[in-house]
């Protein structure tokens, strides 16, 4: 998709270290991998590292079970990722601040860390509840609904209802919405700032009353 190709520019041609932090199944780890990158993949759930690794060209990359927040062998790293939206699983400003310290601390003195976390000035609960897609699988269809729990400061829990026909399953996340200011903020306690911020893949201007996205490059500093 966009992010993936936006983070194979980023990346650029230098071969790099790179760590992939909510790596998931590695669609974007092994597009950087085959593009010749060192990269590691990160992730909490073994289940996505255990089908990452059977991805063409998964043999690439070295999977490690872990989170943000966990030390990471093989850096420091030049570019680190997080995509997916990944960052805004760390639900609380203690939890965004121990993530940022632990990435900046893998980080080499030259790296950046690029992530994106969706722009809190749209109503997000109001594009989800109730809204439903169909998704097509090689094994059939499945239908994924989402319906919103419960708004916090900064936070907000939902449902995303999985069916394929003849198996229903849930399940409930809680992600964060901070601010541009706020992650700013919280990055300057972890000893990054930020060197740029774009509001789309296409790298367009961000406009914080307009786009869905605040992508976000920080550095040493």
């Amino acid at each position: 998709g966009p992010d993936r190709d936006f983070c194979v520019r980023q990346a650029g041609d230098a071969r790099l270290g790179i760590l992939d932090i909510g790596c998931g199944t590695g669609a974007v780890a092994v597009v950087l991998a085959g593009l010749g990158h060192l990269v590691t993949g990160v992730d909490p759930a073994q289940p996505m590292l255990d089908i990452a690794r059977t991805r063409p060209g998964g043999e690439a990359v070295t999977w490690v079970a872990g989170s943000a927040t966990d030390s990471v062998a093989g850096g420091p790293f030049d570019l680190i990722l997080m995509t997916g939206h990944a960052f805004q699983t760390l639900a609380y400003p203690d939890e965004m601040a121990a993530g940022l310290r632990q990435m900046a601390a893998h980080l080499s003195p030259a790296g950046c860390l690029i992530f994106e976390t969706r722009n809190p000035a749209i109503d997000w609960p109001a594009r989800w509840h109730g809204s439903s897609a169909v998704c097509a699988l090689p094994e059939g269809t499945l239908r994924v609904a989402r319906s919103v729990v419960a708004r916090g400061p900064g936070t907000v829990t939902f449902d995303s209802h999985y069916d394929d026909g003849t198996t229903r399953l849930t399940s409930r996340s809680t992600l964060s919405f901070p601010d541009l200011p706020q992650i700013i903020t919280i990055a300057r306690t972890a000893g990054l700032h930020l060197s740029h911020c774009w509001g789309d893949w296409d790298g367009g201007p961000f406009d914080t009353d307009h786009s869905d996205e605040t992508i976000l490059r920080l550095v040493h500093g």
